[in-house]
């Protein structure tokens, strides 16, 4: 994968590395987020849901998407880019959406992770969803 790069200076005066990300030739097209994705009400939702448009913007030749966790019976009314829930305290539940990563053939599985979204003994399940990738 080539990089391009160039140097611009952050609002707080850092240097940040702009177009650091891949370029329109990049082999990579399909990348999947996996947390918690708006409009459930927090913050890793907020930066999932961030992130996926972020990258989708840059790279309009990937296809970005979410699977996301729900907490509560039923889930939410997500909008079309989540498109696979996990039901949060239900390990058969991860291990089907491994099964749909593995089938989706994704080049990029990105997880967003915080103590306490993933079912599980810590969050235990979402090792299970990750040693299950192929």
């Amino acid at each position: 994968m080539q990089l391009a790069r160039s140097r611009v200076h952050s609002s707080a005066g850092r240097e940040e590395c702009k177009g650091c990300l891949m370029e329109e030739d990049s082999k990579i097209r399909k990348i999947a987020f996996v947390g918690d994705h708006l409009p459930r009400k927090c913050g890793i939702a907020t930066f999932t849901s961030d992130l996926l448009a972020a990258v989708g913007a840059a790279h309009p030749q990937s296809q970005c998407f979410s699977v996301s966790v729900n907490d509560i019976p039923g889930g939410y009314e997500y909008p079309q880019v989540v498109r696979f829930e996990i039901e949060e305290q239900d390990l058969s539940s991860y291990l089907r959406a491994a099964d749909f990563l593995n089938i989706s053939d994704m080049d990029i599985v990105c997880l967003q992770h915080e103590f306490g979204i993933f079912g599980g003994t810590a969050g235990g399940h979402i090792r299970a969803l990750g040693l299950s990738l192929s």
